[in-house]
């Protein structure tokens, strides 16, 4: 704790040297004073009541489509890893499976929305980015940094990511086709339909590669419709979407059993109704998203000691109603929330009464299982008095399997705006995050569950200086979460099994900057910058596990920085290339010749990603490459990332190319 109020009494003295300089200035420059901005932003769903990114008490990156569409990523995980205070830890490539932690969170404490809806996976945060979207299908993404449970619930333990699709008001139709590297190959289509009083959204894909290593080929195939009906009183919307996985999963769990095989299903629907036709604003939602998941410890051959696979099936199902109604004084949200989580398993769960047939597997049964019900409360209300915005509130949750049986998540964020372009926020925010079925239930050769696991809690702080001046935007920020009983999957350096346990205390400490600058909009010239981008972070774990090595929640980027410029060459060519160098803390046991080695750091590593595209009128054609310097690193202890790998591809406007002909 001395530290923790060492670096708060420096940010103290930060933010009050910045508002005097900025005081100073509006008193003796008083141009300045006279001086109205109009600033160009972004209104962001990350929190309950929509709001201004740069209003807002918290750090919110939005992620726009010129973003998406220039970046070179080609799924939706790449693109994330190109988020400052991100930590995607890909297993495989291409969105195969990966991990987001948030603020050296762990990925179970990241909660995933797809359109303001929960989609997160009860059996483990490995399954949270199972989603049924392409990269091309999304609009933007809003990420917040730092835990929102009072408004969000359990899960928003760490952050949120909000990924919304397009909504087209105008008739298209595309057609995708890349390849490259490791016979890589990936199609897709997406057509848009809009009318008078509703608009309907379809899109399908399919990818697949031979894999860069042994036991790394896959295939990916998504679906997914999205249909917005204009009513008198509001608008309904609706959605729905499946995604297939099949992947080799190279020592994804265990560098000692390297021929794993994984191969899901996850269907997902929701509907929503805004009735906003009176001064309070109604909107009812309900969804379920269901997962089939088949995992192999041996691919071929398993040994005679070998039983089954592991089979496991989630099914959820959610309700709720958000209201809103603006006052003179502020606004006034809240709402309701019930989810229904259940797991039927051969190997997960509590022994069932009477066993259940797998249903893509009519042969074998499921014998363990398990249910458990969260309600939720919240209210929040914010205002805006003169300079200052307010945004507090509190959520009562209950959980069935939680032993307190209600909790209570209060929290507060303030902004000032201390000129026209630079703003002064804080926060603070409790949080607290139950057990997946994973930690509670998975029993394996190198891994051991524990059932008596309790809740994860954490208290986070934060303060910073927002800015956003003509074609600068930015911010630095000084964050700090306090966490109590975190829960990790740990063994000692000669133990062969991993053991889920709350560990006393994990307290992570960190510091932000990012600056962005864009281009004027001015005339389309070529040779011209069209934007830059710096981002430095720093995380400091504080850890009390004694001599244990942690698989998950410890081995945070304590030092990153990235750089990324979007440069126009001749033709209407566009340049883009992000540059990264990341430090991981802590270490892992290389394995080799079957035996686990002494531990080893984590190697500092270099990342170049780039990528080159040309517009035409109804066509357009991009190369990229990933991972340019061929840096071999890992994300994960023993599991292999991607070397160099270079794609190239063709989108198609079908309408524009046919008016052509």
């Amino acid at each position: 704790m001395g530290n923790l109020k060492v670096k708060l009494l420096i940010l103290f003295i930060i933010n009050n040297l910045i508002i005097n300089h900025i005081k100073a200035q509006e008193i003796f420059d008083t141009t300045f004073m006279g001086e109205m901005i109009l600033l160009k932003d972004v209104i962001v769903t990350a929190e309950r009541t929509p709001i201004q990114a740069f209003q807002s008490g918290r750090v919110v990156k939005v992620i726009s489509r010129d973003e998406i569409k220039n970046v070179p990523a080609h799924n939706i995980d790449a693109l994330l890893e190109h988020v400052l205070y991100l930590d995607v830890r890909q297993r495989g490539a291409s969105g195969v499976q990966s991990d987001i932690n948030i603020r050296g969170g762990s990925f179970d404490q990241t909660l995933i929305l797809l359109n303001g809806i929960n989609i997160s996976d009860p059996q483990t945060g490995h399954h949270n980015l199972n989603l049924p979207v392409d990269i091309d299908d999304i609009s933007r993404i809003e990420i917040l940094g730092g835990p929102a449970a009072r408004s969000f619930g359990t899960n928003a333990f760490g952050g949120i990511i909000n990924i919304i699709t397009e909504e087209k008001n105008a008739t298209n139709a595309h057609l995708r086709v890349s390849s490259g590297d490791f016979g890589f190959f990936k199609t897709g289509f997406s057509l848009s339909i809009p009318a008078t009083s509703f608009r309907n959204y379809l899109s399908a894909s399919f990818q697949s590669s031979e894999g860069y290593d042994k036991n790394t080929d896959y295939q990916i195939a998504n679906i997914f419709y999205q249909n917005r009906i204009e009513i008198k009183s509001g608008q309904i919307d609706f959605q729905t979407g499946l995604t297939s996985r099949s992947f080799g999963a190279n020592s994804f769990y265990s560098p000692k059993y390297p021929d794993q095989y994984e191969n899901i299903r996850t269907f997902f629907t929701s509907i929503r109704l805004d009735i906003n036709n009176t001064k309070t604003n109604i909107s009812p939602y309900l969804y379920w998203r269901y997962n089939q998941d088949q995992f192999a410890l041996f691919r071929k051959n398993p040994p005679e000691w070998y039983k089954t696979d592991n089979y496991h099936l989630t099914d959820v199902k959610g309700c709720g109603l958000d209201f809103s109604r603006p006052f003179q004084s502020g606004t006034l949200s809240g709402g309701i929330d019930f989810r229904y989580e259940k797991i039927l398993s051969n190997v997960l769960g509590e022994m069932l009464p009477q066993p259940v047939h797998i249903p893509w597997k009519d042969s074998l049964m499921f014998t363990r299982g398990h249910t458990r019900f969260h309600t939720a409360i919240f209210l929040d209300y914010s205002t805006t008095i003169r300079k200052l915005y307010l945004s507090t509130g509190v959520m009562l949750a209950y959980n069935s399997d939680n032993k307190s049986l209600l909790s209570l998540y209060p929290g507060l964020d303030i902004s000032y705006r201390l000129t026209e372009t630079v703003r002064w926020f804080a926060s603070v925010n409790r949080s607290l995050r139950l057990p997946t079925f994973t930690d509670l239930y998975y029993n394996s050769p190198v891994q051991r569950g524990n059932p008596d696991l309790l809740a994860e809690k954490a208290v986070a702080i934060e303060s910073g200086i927002k800015f956003n001046h003509k074609n600068f935007t930015g911010y630095t920020s000084v964050f700090s979460r306090m966490g109590r009983e975190i829960i990790d999957w740990v063994k000692y350096p000669d133990d062969s099994i991993w053991v889920s346990m709350n560990h006393t205390e994990v307290n992570v400490n960190g510091f932000e900057l990012f600056i962005e600058w864009k281009s004027p909009e001015t005339t389309d010239k070529n040779l011209s910058m069209e934007s830059v981008k710096f981002g430095f972070s720093y995380l400091n774990p504080d850890k009390k596990s004694g001599e244990m090595q942690s698989k998950y929640s410890l081995d945070v980027l304590s030092h990153r920085i990235d750089f990324g410029i979007e440069y126009k060459l001749i033709a209407k060519i566009l340049a883009n290339l992000r540059l990264s160098y990341r430090c991981r803390a802590g270490g892992y046991q290389p394995f080799e010749n079957n035996n686990y080695l002494s531990e080893i750091k984590y190697p500092d590593i270099y990342i170049a990603d780039g990528k080159i595209s040309r517009e035409f009128k109804s066509f357009t054609i991009y190369v990229e490459a990933t991972n340019i310097l061929n840096t071999k690193y890992y994300d994960n202890a023993n599991v292999p990332e991607p070397g160099r790998w270079i794609k190239a591809g063709v989108m198609l406007d079908v309408l524009k190319a046919v008016e052509m002909f």
